[in-house]
């Protein structure tokens, strides 16, 4: 343990890897987590607190025999090895329970941990090295030893701390997720989309993408509501609106109410407290979660809101509103660079969280140079990292905005056109119809009324 003093270490992470096996509501959900935690972490040296090491190698005893991981067991089994006064008895164990995070929480402080021992092993392999060096003695072994002890440091980081599966195990566990439901999808709550999209991807990156005034932030919008409605927690980030303005929006598109009408008082007192009250009660505790333009936002504090909206509420699905006015250039990065390490981050978030992450983003004008000015895949801006990193990317167009006096159908004040530009898991569309209320923010799917 000497050699492990004011060497890199991760208390918290460490505890919170415990409680998050902890956390698990039942036998097959924690076995399946303490399963993907020894994946990463199959050494309880990965573990340098006096009291986790023997807490995680009391776990990792109970799961090979099959017996259940809880406080009585636990208990039970470190009092057998001897080991129950050295994580502070029953009360330590209650601590570190009563500060658990949510159990799927549990890979990514696993990776957390897997990192501090991993520079741990490192720093110990050249000391080692050094010592035998200083020595002059039996060096080209040591030297040797410490090449595989660093091949094997490195292979397992650069796996995220797995080694690789057989082929046929991976194909069996997709299968039993497909059985389980866990490979699934969040829907839109609009039909038309839903039909050719079935939803938002779980653990995946969509994109609703146009030109300005096209209606991506009223299309988000209303698939955040339709989620709330279905049952699915959802979160919507604006960087452009204030939280005052998305709930006068949310309430005109939920009530069928003019946002202005709302907005500048023109709404009786008595009807506007009503609706608002009503879209409340609607909503439900710890359903919906808006933040506005005020934040200050950065790629690090949308991710910690999103992290502790997950851990803390559970939430399914968050919008992003929009990837441009997240994008603060650093120094010696380019535009594509720096929204490619922000849409990789994005996407590493939603798997890491097993949630959907919806995306706003702006196109180029080089569509606007068209005749029919509608935008495609190629004219997303840094396309190249935006088309690589994203699941799913929806285009939208309103083609009243640049044709106002067409008589075209499609150029009607009343039509939003939405395309599936990208679906990795499955196959593209034509240009969909949607129902657009601008004035009330309010997108429906469209009821065909007998016009050619």
């Amino acid at each position: 343990m000497d050699d492990y003093e004011q060497l890199p270490s991760s208390p918290n992470d460490e505890r919170k890897v415990i409680g998050c096996i902890m956390d698990a509501f039942d036998r097959e959900a924690m076995s399946a987590t303490l399963g993907e935690v020894f994946d990463i972490l199959p050494d309880t040296d990965a573990f340098l607190e006096s009291d986790c090491r023997p807490i995680y190698a009391a776990m990792l005893e109970l799961w090979r025999q099959g017996r259940v991981i809880d406080l009585p067991c636990l208990h039970a089994e470190l009092e057998h090895r001897g080991q129950l006064g050295e994580v502070g008895g029953e009360d330590g164990i209650i601590a570190i329970y009563e500060r658990r995070s949510h159990y799927t929480n549990a890979r990514y402080y696993a990776e957390r941990v897997r990192e501090a021992w991993a520079r741990r092993r490192v720093i110990k392999t050249c000391k080692d090295l050094r010592g035998a060096a200083a020595k002059s003695t039996a060096f080209d072994a040591a030297l040797a030893d410490a090449r595989q002890q660093l091949i094997e440091i490195q292979a397992a980081a650069g796996n995220n701390g797995r080694m690789p599966h057989e082929a046929s195990a991976v194909v069996l566990q997709v299968l039993k997720q497909f059985e389980e439901g866990s490979m699934r999808l969040i829907p839109t709550g609009l039909n038309v989309i839903d039909q050719h999209m079935r939803g938002w991807p779980v653990s995946g990156l969509s994109l609703v993408a146009g030109r300005p005034s096209m209606g991506k932030s009223t299309l988000m919008l209303n698939c955040f509501r339709r989620n709330i409605a279905a049952g699915h927690k959802a979160a919507f980030f604006s960087f452009e609106m204030s939280a005052q303005d998305l709930v006068v929006h949310l309430v005109a598109s939920m009530e069928g109410m003019y946002a202005n009408d709302i907005a500048f008082g023109r709404v009786h007192p008595e009807e506007r407290a009503g609706a608002f009250e009503h879209v409340a009660k609607l909503i439900g505790e710890d359903m919906g979660f808006i933040y506005g333009e005020g934040q200050g936002w950065n790629w690090g504090k949308v991710e910690g809101s999103i992290r502790a909206l997950h851990e803390r509420y559970g939430i399914e699905v968050a919008y992003l509103d929009y990837l441009g006015l997240l994008v603060n250039l650093q120094k010696g990065r380019t535009e594509d660079q720096t929204i490619g390490q922000l849409t990789r981050g994005l996407k590493m978030l939603a798997q890491e969280l097993r949630i959907a992450i919806v995306a706003g983003s702006q196109v180029n004008r080089q569509c606007e140079q068209r005749d029919g000015k509608r935008p495609e895949l190629a004219d997303l801006r840094s396309s190249g990292n935006l088309e690589q990193d994203a699941n799913n990317v929806l285009l939208v167009f309103r083609g009243h905005v640049y044709f106002p006096d067409d008589p075209h159908k499609h150029c009607r004040p009343d039509i939003c056109l939405v395309r599936i530009a990208k679906q990795r898991m499955g196959p593209t569309s034509n240009w969909l119809r949607l129902h657009w209320e601008g004035a009330k923010h309010l997108i429906t799917d469209w009821v065909e009324d007998g016009d050619d």
